[in-house]
């Protein structure tokens, strides 16, 4: 049976030193998980008492533990859990139809000195850097209302902003009762949001609307599942521009792609059991027997093998891709080329993905809004991923810094300059990551004395607990740095996406000698270069 964790947070308020009596709805916090809203917050000398939404599928259980704590991030205290209201304290409590649960904790008073806490939850989740005072409003007010049509098992909405990772950036929870929804947003108004449903977060496969917080009211309409509708979304210019984007695209993609002879061709093959090998067939039916890590490896070394797709299969999806690739290929090069914060957005999100069309994305980038937008967050990371270009063997890669676990600001050239040496972008929750980082410590122990060495960067939300913990047990012997929260775009710029990690072998003089090789690959170069 799936576990949905119970993970509960906690805020206050400090005034003149002294805590006092106070409610706050609905505090804000730096990063949590995705199944746990807080309603609201009591805080009183004598405790603090939290409200909580706890959801999941309809039948699954949950369970709040009594080693839960608060901790203080200035006095470093723990604050222990008193009592617990909606739930047996240790016990599963599942799920009824509804898709959730409400449930209070009572813990210790919080120290006045405590103005950030976090919640813990022992080798479980965690929400981190909950804000026990009032902050000033964003310049931007956005309502955001709607539907959610026939759907009881969608409870619940993560609004987070478009393109983020949620295992690492913030997301927030609203509430979906009686198929209605409702939410202020106040944000610097210079980025596109999506709002999701929640249960579709946790299956794995996810729908989304997508708007632009601004002025007007964004209303979102989500449909049943049955009449396989559009997700309709109105709101102000910028969102209007999107939502035809959108539906622009995707009628190009069933007028000109999915009708076409070779889409039909390749279902055919599908149908027929012809358009994958025999062993990826194989591996298909038995994966979700597999944990998440050993599925995901087994899909990788097929991918790398190019035992995923028949013969047949690998002939009709070259003739795919030249038609999309002329189809979608044309759309962009004709309507990215009118400047828009839109547009700006699209060129930006497809570069996160290594998209093949990289180098006209970026051309149309450089070609054409040298001069314009140049306040959007899109366009400075833009110009950034224009500077550094595909990380590619012969290029130079691109410098660094991040905390190392001692809180110093540590550049990557300081570690690595005039050495040959492995950037490993690796994460805690990311085991194909740490399988790679660990078979590299054998490489490590027999060049690291003939000029050899290794830097790991950890992509992490808000803590550093984790990755310590995966240090510990993983053994890396070599000095680690912490990217928390995407804080310093470390991924973005060597355009790792959201799947957790990268490997980059660098010679001493700087330059790119592979992307993402195997470690033989590795320890053939260390052997032609240092042996």
């Amino acid at each position: 049976m799936k576990k949905t964790c119970a993970i509960i947070a906690a805020t206050c308020i400090v005034a003149s030193g002294m805590a006092s009596n106070r409610t706050f709805i609905n505090p804000d916090f730096e990063h949590g998980g995705l199944s746990l809203a807080i309603t609201a917050v009591e805080r009183a000398d004598s405790h603090t008492r939290v409200q909580t939404d706890i959801y999941g599928p309809a039948g699954n259980w949950v369970r709040a533990d009594t080693n839960i704590y608060l901790q203080g991030r200035h006095t470093g205290r723990k604050y222990r859990m008193l009592s617990l209201q909606g739930m047996n304290p240790g016990e599963k409590t599942v799920l009824g139809d509804s898709a959730f649960i409400s449930a209070t904790m009572t813990f210790e008073p919080i120290a006045p000195a405590d103005s950030i806490i976090d919640f813990i939850e022992p080798d479980g989740w965690a929400v981190t850097g909950i804000k026990l005072y009032d902050e000033p409003l964003k310049r931007v007010h956005t309502h955001i209302e709607g539907t959610v049509e026939d759907r009881p098992e969608v409870s619940w909405l993560i609004l987070s902003e478009s393109g983020s990772d949620h295992r690492v950036n913030k997301s927030i929870i609203i509430p979906v009762r009686d198929g209605r929804f409702h939410y202020d947003l106040y944000s610097d108004g210079d980025r596109y949001y999506e709002l999701t449903p929640g249960i579709e977060l946790m299956r794995g496969s996810w729908s989304f609307a997508q708007f632009y917080p601004e002025k007007e009211p964004v209303v979102i309409k989500f449909p049943s599942e049955q009449s396989n509708g559009l997700i309709e979304v109105t709101g102000g210019p910028n969102t209007t521009d999107i939502m035809l984007w959108t539906q622009t695209l995707s009628e190009l993609w069933k007028t000109r792609i999915g009708n076409s002879d070779i889409e039909k061709h390749i279902m055919e093959l599908y149908e027929s059991d012809r358009l994958f090998t025999p062993e990826f067939a194989d591996f298909r039916k038995h994966a979700h027997e597999m944990s998440p890590d050993s599925a995901q490896a087994i899909y990788q070394r097929l991918q790398k093998e190019n035992r995923i797709k028949s013969p047949e299969g690998v002939i009709a999806e070259a003739r795919r891709d030249s038609l999309v690739s002329a189809v979608i290929g044309q759309f962009y090069t004709t309507e990215l080329r009118k400047p828009s914060v839109c547009h700006l957005y699209q060129i930006y999100t497809k570069l996160q993905s290594s998209d093949k069309y990289s180098d006209t994305l970026l051309e149309i980038f450089h070609d054409n809004y040298a001069d314009t937008l140049t306040e959007s967050p899109y366009h400075r990371m833009l110009t950034t991923l224009y500077e550094a270009g595909e990380p590619t063997p012969g290029k130079k890669y691109v410098d660094f810094s991040a905390p190392d676990l001692n809180g110093n600001i540590v550049s990557a050239s300081e570690i690595i300059g005039g050495k040959i040496a492995v950037i490993d972008l690796w994460a805690s929750w990311c085991g194909p990551c740490r399988r790679h980082s660990m078979a590299l410590i054998p490489l490590y122990e027999k060049y690291r004395d003939k000029g050899f060495t290794v830097l790991g960067v950890a992509r992490e939300a808000s803590s550093d607990k984790a990755m310590r913990m995966a240090i510990e047990r993983d053994g890396y012997p070599w000095i680690n740095l912490i990217e928390l929260n995407d804080t310093n775009n470390i991924w973005k710029k060597y355009r790792a996406g959201n799947a957790g990690g990268r490997i980059v072998l660098v010679d001493s003089d700087g330059t790119i000698l592979a992307v993402d090789p195997e470690t033989d690959e590795i320890e053939a170069h260390l052997s032609r270069l240092l042996d």
